[in-house]
Formats: structure tokens, sequence, C-alpha cells
């Protein structure tokens, strides 16, 4: 019994050490979860999902809703912080394990799709992790659970990913190596198109390193992305593989809107918005 009470007591030092130094050393933000929707019949004001005033006033551009899912948020990378942010969520609310979340990482939130319903998107994830170099139940889990994702085949479809926080670094049976992210050290490039085409055996690691500012040894490394995954018409499935590594302005240019006191930036990853061409191919 004591052995067990060491260990929690532990565990619930770890998570507080988590909270204390994310919250120290970056403030706790988060972009509203309330999304635009454009259909005059949605009422329900006690959902997370709000109606608001839709951006086109043409009448063409109105969609109704078909379907409201809401997918789990996993615990992992911690995992230990995941379950404590669960156990926030069922105590005070999503709102607040949203900001913990935002503050600490330690979700991850898969969206599986309905392909035949939703093609070409098949899936899209939101990761928020977080990797402390005090943490001494992460050495633990490394020794039985990577810190990424190992080597692994695809085929036949596309994947972009993303990246807000930290990086990943890629490497494929192409011979590719290459590291991408958010941070200074990799130079604009946040986003990574991979096309399997007729098939590539690829492995995403997280790139860790300490958060800027700080001390090193105490400061954690934050990993934030998305990824969707895209369908691709039958004739483009077995070409060949490829991956290309996009950012800053010449490949993902940036669109600003200023209207009515506002400012709006729209980060163009694929095709045309506004006159401004992204690079994808």
């Amino acid at each position: 019994r004591t052995s067990i009470v060491i260990f929690k007591l532990t565990l619930l030092t770890i998570i507080i050490l988590h909270a204390a130094a994310f919250s120290s050393l970056q403030p706790i933000t988060r972009i509203s979860r309330n999304k635009q929707l454009y259909s005059s019949q949605w009422d329900d004001s006690s959902s997370p999902l709000q109606q608001v005033e839709p951006v086109s006033t043409n009448p063409s551009d109105s969609r109704s809703i078909a379907r409201l899912e809401k997918f789990a948020r996993l615990p992992v990378w911690p995992v230990w912080n995941g379950v404590f942010i669960f156990l926030v969520s069922k105590l005070f609310g999503q709102e607040t394990a949203a900001k913990l979340e935002d503050a600490i990482g330690g979700r991850v939130c898969p969206n599986f799709f309905q392909p035949e319903q939703t093609s070409p998107f098949i899936m899209l994830v939101h990761h928020r992790h977080s990797f402390a170099p005090w943490d001494p139940l992460r050495y633990i889990q490394k020794t039985f659970f990577p810190e990424g994702f190992p080597a692994h085949p695809h085929r036949g479809f596309v994947t972009v990913t993303y990246i807000l926080k930290g990086g990943f670094t890629h490497r494929d049976s192409l011979g590719i190596k290459q590291v991408y992210g958010a941070e200074e050290r990799h130079k604009g490039k946040h986003t990574q198109w991979l096309t399997t085409g007729a098939g590539i055996l690829h492995e995403e690691m997280w790139d860790i390193a300490p958060d800027k500012g700080g001390i090193d040894f105490l400061q954690p490394s934050s990993q934030e992305l998305y990824q969707l995954w895209l369908n691709v018409p039958s004739d483009k499935k077995m070409i060949p593989p490829r991956v290309d590594i996009l950012g800053g302005e010449d490949e993902t240019p940036t669109v600003i809107n200023e209207s009515n006191g506002g400012k709006s930036e729209t980060l163009v990853l694929a095709g045309t918005f506004q006159g401004r061409t992204s690079k994808a191919p």
C-alpha cells in the first residue's frame, strides 16, 4: 500500500510540475471553439457549437446541418496529463479542461469521417502534447511506447500535416530525412504534404527540444498539430510517392483582411484564396 501511495503522489507531483512549468512560461490562450453555422434552423444555445452570424449574406451559401459528431480526446504524451485533464473536465467542465489541455498538453483527438459522405476528407486529427526532460515516467514509457510514429506503410491517399507548435523528424523508404515544424529551428517549414501513391514506408517522430525561454531542463517541449487525410481519384492512387515540405510566403502565403475594426489572417495551405496561391502539389 505504501508503494501505491508513493506512486500516486509522484504522479500528482509530475502533473502539477507540468502545469506550473507551462503556466509560468507561456500564457494560457486558445482560439474560440465556437463554429460558424450557416443554418437558421440551429438555435441550441446550450451547445458548444453556438450559432453566429453567417459570414456570407448570399442565400446560396447557406447550409443545413446534416449531423453533429463529437469525438473522444484520448490521453497520450504524457498519458498522466491526459487522464488528469479528463478528470478536470468531469469536475469543472469542458472549457476549463480545454484551457488546461492548451497549457500542459496530453491528448489527441482523431476525427473519423465517413468517406462515402465526406470524401475527399477521410480523417482529421488534433494533437496537443508536451515532453518534459525532468519527467521520470516519460523515460519509463519510452521503453515500450515510442515518442512518435515509427515506420509504417501507406498507399493511395494524401496526408497533410500542419504544425502549430514543435515539429516532426520525417524519414521514409525513398531515402528522405527532413525536419519540419513551427519553431525557429525549422526555418518556416511548417507543413508536410505526403503523397503516398503506389506505396511508401515512413516515420514521423516528435522533434523534441525545449521551448523558447527559461532553463532547458525545466522547459517542456510543446507539440501541437493538425493532420488531415485526403482521398484521391482512382487514377492517382498508384502514382510515384513524394514528400513536400512547405512554408513561407512563397509557398503558403498569408492573406490579411481588415474590416469593422477587426482583422483576420488566412494561411493558404492549398489552392488559391483572394489571389494568393499555395505551392501544394
